[in-house]
């Protein structure tokens, strides 16, 4: 995995072992948009929200689930022993909270097209930051504070300010695509692929053993100096036709999209 340099991330580094040392389930409060993503919930999505199309008049209610991961290589199946009770959704300028430990949820749809499903945590910041395009699908991934900590220090990877990640499942239907490449024009330090042998462990590879899942991480995307940003993301099957969607990355924040090859 690549070495980072420079005084900032050596003190980042130091400020992440600080927070592995305590352990447990206590996550450490952080304000919004500063400092490491792994010890706070993160920015709270300014970058697609600018985006949003205007929402004045009230659509149809829709009823939908945070799910709460306990694995980023399966971004669908959430963790039962996990409480998302009190998590904040917003549509828009459209807000809401979870009302059960399994994340359940109603929100009245805005009107109008363009708008980023944002979900952050409670004053314990047990989760990061998530931002996820509106469409059909109303189960929204999140990850705990405490998994993505271990997944950054385990790949050697550190997200700072103006950076934010990004998580593609790729499917054919609802098949996960295995073995597919990905490339994207604003380029994180490192392209992270699912494994076969380690939830926390990812590859650099999609090829052979790994990526089975379908499930790429770019861990560490910059920003642009002018908001929003948005990078293409280039998806290559394995002896197939390259497949390229484009996405809004947010300040100390996951986006996660699903992208169908069919």
């Amino acid at each position: 995995m690549p070495a980072y340099t420079g005084a900032m991330k050596l003190a980042v580094l130091a400020l992440l072992a600080a927070c592995q040392s305590g352990g447990g389930d206590d996550y450490p409060t952080g304000p919004g948009g500063g400092g490491p993503i792994v010890v706070g919930g993160g920015g709270g999505g300014g970058d697609a929200r600018t985006g949003d199309g205007g929402d004045s008049d009230a659509g149809v209610e829709l009823t939908g689930r945070v799910c709460i991961l306990k694995d980023l290589r399966q971004p669908t199946v959430c963790d039962a022993t996990q409480n998302a009770q009190g998590l904040r959704i917003s549509l828009g300028t459209r807000t809401t909270t979870t009302i059960d430990k399994a994340g359940s949820f109603r929100l009245t749809a805005p009107l109008g097209a363009g708008f980023t499903w944002h979900v952050t945590g409670d004053v314990l910041d047990r989760i990061v930051t998530t931002a996820m395009p509106f469409g059909t699908e109303n189960t929204i991934p999140v990850v705990p504070t405490q998994l993505y900590r271990d997944l950054l220090s385990t790949n050697k990877v550190m997200v700072l300010d103006q950076e934010g990640s990004i998580v593609v499942r790729v499917v054919s239907g609802v098949t996960p695509v295995a073995n597919v490449s990905a490339r994207s024009t604003v380029a994180a330090t490192v392209t992270l692929y699912d494994s076969n042998n380690s939830a926390l462990d990812w590859n650099e590879s999609p090829v052979g053993t790994t990526a089975t899942a379908g499930v790429v991480w770019f861990p560490d995307v910059p920003l642009a100096v002018v908001p929003p940003t948005l990078t293409t993301i280039t998806l290559t099957p394995q002896g197939g036709t390259p497949v390229s969607t484009l996405i809004t990355v947010e300040n100390q924040a996951i986006t996660f999209v699903t992208k169908d090859l069919l």
